[in-house]
């Protein structure tokens, strides 16, 4: 299903319009203190052998040497090592190795993405629309598209098999236990693209703390960033998430559900601080995202005004200060 995108010809939207998108159904961390440094040096690169490997300690050191050491990553991030493997915790040492293998697999994918020096990142609720909307753009940018969910979570070889037949519960159990490990992997995925100079297509709530960060970070390496806002009202992201939790394609539990969802709309003016930035809105749970504005020059040009007006209707139910701050930026 295609986007509605109602723009005057001059304006140059980020989706070519003849293009079809369609919506899918669908630090180190403390424990390293317990070996010693020798014992973990022992543990690295190439020389790791999963059988040498005994403790999660271990795994995790061996993981950090042969994914963020050995692309320098740290040098890449805004996130700080030990928050990026914290939650490698959580899993076996053979788990933990395992993920070294699904971040070369990935690696090879952001390989293939073009360098013209661009990176878009979505800022919005869960199920608002971003994932459906940043594949297809990352697709007919060439960008390399990046998602806790759709590109880190789909990576990791030990969730697909959990998963089994798809049915809900397997889909449930299957992202609760490794999405932890999609998030560390989409964290040294994004500063290994940005090591390679790739475009990139980021689809994440950009709710984080490091989210300032992570702009500013683009920046200094030389990329053109831009922002999709994206506003979905309350009763339809439920219906979206609900329908796709029935289909076996749980992608987020109700805890990031109400939490994300409230601290999208708190974060509206770090958002506005964004020089280019797209608001997006999806008004239908079965619908694509509709571009309602974006800014030019630092400006505002309101493309439609039925939607901008869904968005501004959103912003007031979800958080008065949000929507006074668009009602100031829209001059409405």
């Amino acid at each position: 299903m295609q986007p509605v995108i109602n723009s005057a010809p001059a304006i140059q939207t980020p989706i070519d319009q003849q293009s079809t998108l369609k919506s899918e159904a669908v630090a180190v961390a403390p424990a390293l203190s317990n070996a010693s440094t020798q014992d973990l040096r022992a543990a690295q690169n190439s020389s790791v052998q999963p059988t040498q490997i005994k403790t999660v300690s271990e795994a995790i050191e061996a993981f950090a040497d042969a994914v963020i050491r050995e692309h320098n990553l740290d040098q890449f991030s805004a996130m700080p090592v030990d928050a990026i493997l914290e939650p490698l915790k959580a899993y076996t040492p053979h788990e933990i190795m395992s993920f070294v293998q699904d971040f070369k697999d990935l690696a090879k994918e952001i390989d293939q993405a073009q360098s013209s020096g661009k990176a878009s990142l979505t800022a919005g609720s869960p199920d608002a629309g971003k994932s459906s909307l940043f594949k297809a753009l990352a697709k007919e940018q060439h960008a390399a598209f990046l998602d806790f969910d759709r590109s880190a979570l789909q990576g990791v070889k030990l969730y697909q098999k959990m998963r089994g037949n798809q049915t809900p519960e397997e889909a449930k159990a299957a992202y609760i236990k490794f999405r932890g490990a999609s998030q560390t992997l989409h964290n040294c995925l994004m500063p290994y693209a940005i090591s390679k100079k790739k475009d990139l297509a980021i689809a994440i709530t950009s709710t984080s703390k490091f989210f300032a960060g992570t702009v500013k970070s683009l920046q200094q390496h030389g990329y053109k960033v831009d922002l999709h806002h994206m506003t979905c009202p309350h009763d339809v992201r439920e219906t979206s998430n609900n329908n796709r939790n029935a289909q076996g394609q749980y992608q987020c539990d109700s805890k990031d559900f109400e939490t994300k969802g409230q601290d999208f709309y708190k974060k509206t003016a770090d958002y506005l601080n964004v020089k280019d930035v797209q608001f997006w809105v999806r008004p239908v749970a079965d619908g694509a995202p509709i571009l309602a504005a974006q800014t030019m020059g630092g400006q505002p040009i309101v493309f439609d005004k039925s939607a901008l007006n869904i968005l501004l209707e959103t912003h007031k139910n979800e958080g008065p200060e949000s929507h006074q701050l668009l009602k100031d930026f829209f001059k409405v």
